[in-house]
């Protein structure tokens, strides 16, 4: 199993182009929702990260990131967001 220490957390960062801060502020913005449920779903589908670690690393409950991935989910079906989370797999797979 993976650590977030195993994740570029910049490179994921710079091509969300958000922060840390941003990620963990109370806005809930229609980017920054959509970049939460992207890291979320990066962290747990991709690095099998648990989603204990998921909620920590982004100052949330459980319960939080739960409904990320599942919002996460329903958003594949808009074309703008599949597109973006394709692209941040792209740059997150070009180590």
């Amino acid at each position: 199993m993976n650590t977030i220490n195993d994740i570029p957390l910049d490179r994921l960062l710079g091509a969300l182009d958000v922060t840390m801060e941003d990620l963990r502020s109370p806005v809930r913005t229609r980017p920054l929702s959509d970049a939460r449920a992207m890291v979320a779903a990066i962290f747990r589908k991709h690095y099998r990260i648990s989603q204990v670690e998921v909620a920590g690393l982004l100052g949330t409950s459980q319960v939080a990131v739960c409904k990320m991935l599942k919002r996460h989910q329903q958003l594949l079906q808009d074309p703008t967001y599949r597109n973006k989370f394709n692209q941040v797999k792209i740059s997150m797979s070009n180590l």
